[in-house]
């Protein structure tokens, strides 16, 4: 009787574990806000109760049919963590990240591992010996593999590329290609840039030339190499340049790997999670030294592990390979220390094999000549052979900057490697791995990586400027695959596993700074406040969890990274402790497959307790919300903590938008009320402060200066105060800021929404003025606003809602520049075409279907720039047709 109780008791739970499954989809559909951070009081909307039914049945219905066995529902386990944010208690800060954008890796992973036995299974079938084992055809598997991919990232990230330093380099290329020199000023003054670089971009230099010209404070190797195709194709060609070199670059470091370990696995693993890592694969498509670098030394790398398992290079191997480490000073100056370094190994190391002359004199050939060339590159230009002579009097790094910049480079969450790809603190650590078999290739890597790292942490600007993540790093983090190959084949499923893991993490943090917003995310400001972190949650702050160097200081950072350690070995041991032990064996794979999560929550909670700034942050918490609310028939609408059901309308009502309390230091005056990403509907504005309301209040919509109201305070009452804000798009932010009469008579200002607008074919509105009685609302960066007016960018088309006052003639006045120009407008069914001569005018009446909701289109077919009609004008936009609202 007891075993048939058993076996039924394991019949039905396939199927409670299914409807559980199905339970945690209808919670994963829906959205939480906070409304009362001190009671944790929060307000849900979820999909209908018949979804309920439709979800939890067909989940059953699945695990009746599956039946998977016991140790195949670990991965389960992880959708645990889903159910947190909406237990009905006063959870803690740490249970919320789960709801929202963390959710997706959540199902990822616990579906996943569901399905990887069988696809395991199969992968192990079909491996056989195909071309991806093969040292002869693998590598250009791997260079085809990762030029595909950076190429579709470049493609992706275009709109936010070449930016930083890039431009630079290119304007070098550029004085090449025309003039034969490396004198930069004219070819700035000319505006060349202006072919890949839509701003004003001012010569970087420090010091001039002994013949008083301007020459880039850059080194010329990134220009050179990328000369030919930019000849040939622009910076088109010169990005394919990059792609195609640090793919080969990842191509050498796969069959170095294979080289060392005898394993085709091993190799594709380590190659894999590095070039998926966000400093490797966002600098294989951007314009710096350091992408380009990596390859150059991880030719020299692989003369090592040759050397060390004593295989004998062609004759023009080590032409090859001294040729690449002599390029290294040419990309920069610091780069000259893994060049030196590596040549020294190699050196030490071809003096004790037979034939050894001959392979020694191919191999310096290059280097000896490149040496002298660029000790004279420095000569010529600034009359003495000293690499620092571009930077002037100006002292560029010291010691002193050490601590800190190594704490930022290792763990920094804007621009650390732990922070932006934590695989490759899993490579780094490798290296006493290879040291247990390889001790001498591991101290020759080892001492490259810690002699670079640390002259790069000596430079003041250890983050790389305005780079991608780890830029300074980016030099020696294809050569960490070589240790992490050999820890890939040293351990056993468990690291494998946890490297595995790790290089998932990885490749998923690229893919978000990629793909977010075209690249948004791909670069920081230095405010210790990293946009990533940020966009995962918006009802905690997780960058107040991570550390940061920018905003806390190298030691804090160092304190907080630490606690993440200490919680990774504690939630690690517990797991250890499971596998082994007799009573928790069987909650093991549970446990594992919990295990990130507790680390993120166990280490989260005990940073955050170190600061004062709020943790709960429910304005941004209710900007998602009603954002991301069904406003669907049947919708159903909850408060938890207390918990009680409600309406849609009377949760919506409990909201009140005050101003976003996270983010980096913002200087000056600060708004009374500032809110990111609202959406489209009407809102009563409240305010908190003195009984009877003074001054004035500027309403402004975007990153522009120019207001969309303004209001007049007196006479208005404290609480609800009469003013309504009307937004017909969802806009980039909302700002409303008050003169001194205003700042000292409002204490906080609120919004609550009075109507929203239904979520389907909403707009988004990138900034928004007012021009007399006309408010427009662009819904493209194809026009420059300016006070009473606005240019359409030449040769585009920029779109407009319009919303006008009441019994105002919508009437549009047209001007060209000083070229003739074709305008065409159109909203809905209604089209106009102007021609307009070289500064000619013209009025076109709008008929009521061109304002909002429709959206208005202008297209200036021509364009010109200000600075090419006006020799003394700076402005190099491209603008096209003039546009006013008479009235």
């Amino acid at each position: 009787m007891t075993g048939s109780a058993g076996r039924g008791a394991r019949g039905l739970a396939p199927i409670a574990i299914g409807g559980a499954v199905g339970v945690t989809a209808w919670l994963s559909m829906g959205t939480l806000a906070v409304v009362d951070a001190a009671r944790m009081t929060r307000v849900a909307a979820l999909p209908p109760w018949t979804w309920l039914a439709a979800l939890a049945g067909a989940g059953a219905v699945a695990g009746a049919t599956a039946l998977p066995r016991v140790e195949r529902w670990a991965p389960l386990a992880l959708l645990g963590v889903l159910w947190l944010p909406w237990l009905p208690l006063h959870v803690p800060a740490a249970f919320m990240p789960w709801d929202g954008v963390l959710e997706v890796p959540v199902w990822l992973a616990a579906l996943g591992g569901l399905a990887w036995p069988a696809v395991q299974g199969r992968l192990s079938r079909s491996a056989g010996s195909g071309a991806w084992r093969d040292p002869r055809r693998a590598p250009w598997a791997v260079a085809l593999l990762a030029a595909a991919a950076y190429g579709a990232a470049w493609q992706v990230a275009r709109p936010r590329v070449p930016a930083g330093d890039e431009p630079h380099y290119l304007v070098i290329t550029q004085s090449l290609l025309h003039d034969a020199d490396f004198q930069i000023e004219n070819n700035h003054r000319d505006g060349q840039y202006l072919a890949y670089f839509d701003g004003v971009l001012r010569p970087d230099f420090m010091r001039r030339g002994t013949n008083r010209q301007i020459y880039s404070i850059h080194a010329p190797g990134v220009s050179i190499l990328v000369l030919p195709a930019f000849a040939a194709a622009g910076y088109a060609g010169a990005v394919a340049t990059v792609i195609a070199l640090v793919a080969l670059g990842l191509a050498l470091a796969w069959r170095a790997a294979h080289l060392l370990t005898d394993s085709a696995g091993a190799a594709w693993a380590a190659t894999l999670a590095v070039g998926a890592s966000a400093p490797v694969a966002l600098h294989g498509f951007m314009l710096y030294p350091d992408g380009l670098g990596g390859a150059m030394a991880m030719a020299g790398v692989f003369g090592l592990v040759a050397l060390e398992r004593g295989v004998t290079l062609p004759r023009w191997g080590w032409l090859a390979i001294g040729g690449a480490l002599a390029l290294l000073p040419w990309l920069h100056t610091r780069l000259a220390i893994v060049a030196g370094v590596l040549g020294v190994a190699l050196v030490l190391r071809l003096a004790r094999h037979s034939g050894w002359k001959a392979a020694m004199w191919r191999f310096l050939a290059v280097p000896v000549v490149s040496a002298t060339a660029w000790l004279s590159y420095f000569w010529l230009i600034y009359g003495t052979p000293n690499p620092a002579a571009p930077y002037g009097a100006r002292p560029e790094g010291g010691l002193s900057f050490v601590p800190t910049g190594l704490a930022g480079l290792l763990v920094d969450q804007q621009f650390g490697l732990a922070s932006n790809a934590p695989v490759l603190v899993a490579a780094l650590a490798g290296l006493g791995v290879l040291a247990w078999r390889r001790p001498r290739l591991a101290a020759e890597i080892g001492v490259t990586a810690g002699l670079y790292l640390t002259l790069a942490a000596s430079y003041p600007m250890w983050w790389g400027g305005y780079s991608a993540p780890a830029r300074f790093a980016a030099a020696i983090l294809p050569m960490l695959v070589v240790p992490l190959a050999a820890t890939w084949v040293a351990g056993g499923a468990v690291l494998k596993a946890g490297i595995a893991a790790l290089g998932g993490v990885s490749a998923a943090i690229t893919a978000a700074l990629v793909g977010i917003d075209r690249g948004a995310f791909i670069y920081n400001g230095r405010d210790g406040h990293d946009l990533l972190l940020d966009w995962l949650s918006p009802t905690v702050d997780l960058t107040l969890a991570a550390p940061s160097v920018h905003r806390d200081g190298a030691g804090a950072a160092l304190g907080d990274a630490m606690v993440w350690a200490i919680a990774i070995g504690l939630v690690t041991a517990v797991v250890v402790r499971a596998a082994v032990g007799a009573r928790l064996r069987a909650f093991a794979p549970a446990i594992a497959w919990l295990a990130a999560p507790l680390v993120v929550m166990t280490a989260s909670t005990v940073v955050w307790a170190g600061h004062a700034s709020a943790i709960v942050t429910p304005p941004t918490s209710q900007l998602t919300w009603l954002e991301r609310r069904s406003t669907a028939p049947g919708t159903v609408a909850l408060q938890l903590a207390p918990t009680r059901a409600t309406s849609l309308d009377d949760a919506t009502r409990r909201l009140a938008l005050s101003s976003k309390v996270r983010g980096g230091i913002r200087q000056g005056p600060q708004p009374l009320l500032y809110l990111p990403e609202v959406p489209a509907g009407s809102y009563d504005v409240f305010a908190e402060g003195t009984a009877a309301l003074e001054g004035a209040l500027t309403v402004r919509i975007g990153r522009q200066d120019l207001p969309l109201e303004s209001w007049p305070l007196a006479g208005r009452p404290a609480g609800f105060t009469g003013l309504v804000l009307n937004l017909p798009a969802d806009v980039h932010s909302v700002s409303i800021a008050g003169d001194d009469t205003a700042r000292a008579a409002v204490r906080r200002l609120a919004l609550r929404p009075r109507t929203l607008a239904p979520r389907g074919g909403v707009r988004w509105a990138a900034r928004a003025a007012r021009f007399g009685r006309v408010a427009l609302y662009a819904l493209d960066d194809n026009a420059f606003f300016e006070p009473g007016a606005l240019w359409v960018r030449g040769g585009r088309t920029t779109s407009f809602l319009a919303t006008v006052d009441d019994g105002v003639p919508p009437v549009l006045r047209l001007k060209a520049g000083p070229v003739a120009n074709d305008v065409d407008l159109a909203a809905g069914g209604w089209r106009r075409h102007v021609s307009l001569l070289p500064g000619g005018e013209a009025e076109v009446p709008l008929p009521p279907d061109a304002l909002a909701p429709a959206v208005l289109r202008v297209t200036s077919r021509t364009g010109f720039r200000p600075s090419e009609s006006d020799p003394g004008s700076g402005d190099v936009r491209v603008l096209g047709v003039f546009v006013t609202w008479p009235g």
